[in-house]
């Protein structure tokens, strides 16, 4: 069974998106990442649809250059596909290869640890935290 846009719309909508003074990358960055929550939710799948550029811009109320940047990630990480006739599809979740993997851990994690540190966060709240989102 395949989701709407509209479905996956709903899925990954969030009241802020609209609020002024965000940065054009942290919408797209945040977008991306409710996109990969709801795969793992199974809230979608792959073969659902994917929202045209204008669609997401629209729904999300998020400027067009955003949704272009969420599209564009998504392609490149091998979630999203082009569809001759149909358009832009979930293709679902990739396999990741080594060198993502290691990427993650070396920039992502080490930017997480020093804002947590920079916080004074003890590593059994940071631990607890990571415990409390993981799906």
């Amino acid at each position: 069974m395949t989701a709407s846009s509209t479905e996956l719309l709903e899925a990954i909508r969030f009241g802020h998106f609209a609020e002024k003074g965000h940065a054009d990358r942290a919408f797209g960055k945040r977008i991306v990442l409710e996109i990969k929550k709801a795969l793992l939710a199974g809230k979608i799948h792959g073969g659902d649809p994917f929202p045209t550029i204008q669609k997401l811009s629209d729904e999300l109320m998020i400027p067009a250059k955003s949704a272009f940047q969420v599209i564009s990630i998504l392609m490149s990480e091998g979630v999203l596909e082009i569809q001759e006739g149909v358009g832009s599809v979930i293709k679902g979740i990739p396999p990741p290869s080594p060198m993502q993997r290691s990427s993650f851990l070396s920039a992502e994690v080490e930017h997480f640890a020093v804002e947590a540190r920079f916080l004074g966060l003890k590593e059994a709240e940071v631990i607890d935290a990571l415990r409390a989102n993981w799906m």
